[in-house]
């Protein structure tokens, strides 16, 4: 039977990484498995416009999993952590879990603007069937990110996955 992530952390022990990530950082984070399967929802959201996306069917398809699944597969290949913006323009950072040469799938955050960034407020609002100014209301209440602390938050989740990772291969023996 292959590792997963569960071999690692309970699942509510990877929702406190992702409480802990929100309390810090401000984004929202869910930890996937190696088939970009959640293995739990968001427990804090990090806007009022990703819960909107995320619930429906073509927001979910076209903007959250597209994004993610590309990145993750770039994270799996490059064995990095990977810091693109999503479909709608909020910036997702996605870090790969490996035990040894085994990956396990992704953890890390999204749902903030960068700085200098821009949601693109006409496919978001065609694709969730809304009107533009709607969205646009919506976003006025988007917290952005700087690069230094988008950096800051990378350098976190990489070290955060390595103890989880020793913590495991420790008890393992």
């Amino acid at each position: 039977m292959s590792l997963q992530l569960m071999d690692l952390l309970p699942v509510d022990e990877w929702i406190e990484l992702s409480k802990e990530i929100n309390k810090n950082f401000g984004l929202q984070a869910v930890t996937f498995d190696k088939d970009a399967n959640a293995l739990h929802k968001p427990p804090v959201w990090a806007n009022v416009l990703c819960p909107l996306i995320k619930g429906d069917k073509e927001g979910g398809a076209f903007i959250c999993a597209q994004s993610h699944i590309v990145m993750a597969n770039k994270a799996k290949v490059e064995r990095k952590p990977v810091v693109e913006d999503c479909n709608a323009g909020f910036v997702k950072v996605v870090v790969p879990v490996f035990v040894g040469d085994d990956f396990l799938g992704v953890t890390g955050g999204c749902g903030l603007v960068r700085e200098d960034g821009e949601v693109d407020t006409f496919f978001v609002a065609k694709t969730l069937h809304k009107n533009e100014e709607e969205v646009r209301d919506l976003l006025s209440r988007v917290k952005t990110i700087s690069p230094q602390k988008l950096e800051e938050f990378v350098s976190y989740i990489q070290l955060r996955v390595k103890e989880i990772v020793q913590d495991f291969e420790r008890k393992k023996g």
